[in-house]
């Protein structure tokens, strides 16, 4: 039993640095900061959480698959509320706006 959990465990950090990869890439490719911050939020929640449940036949026990649980409740429940915040400042202060604005000005 214990090899074939420790075999998920591997696809699931394989999966979960994937993910974590196609936030990079979302960050660095999304044209303007709203796309960036939902490509960058979605995929680095799910990639943390899939890393997380990966590492729990690792864990060495119930103690610590408990620990890694609550790291990624943590996750679930922070990343979405800190990638808003950030979001509603960048709405307040209008920095997409003016990032459109001036990819408008560049083609003419």
């Amino acid at each position: 039993m214990i090899p074939v959990l420790r075999f998920l465990g591997g696809i699931c950090i394989f999966a979960g640095v994937f993910f974590s990869f196609a936030a990079v890439v979302a960050i660095l490719r999304f044209p303007d900061v709203y796309t960036r911050l939902h490509g960058g939020t979605k995929a680095l929640s799910g990639g943390a959480v899939l890393i997380l449940l990966g590492a729990l036949p690792y864990a060495g026990g119930y103690p610590g698959a408990i620990k890694l649980l609550l790291i990624a409740v943590f996750f679930l429940i922070s990343n979405p509320m800190a990638s808003h915040a950030i979001a509603r400042a960048c709405h307040r202060r209008s920095l997409a706006e003016r990032a459109l604005e001036r990819k408008r000005g560049e083609r003419g």
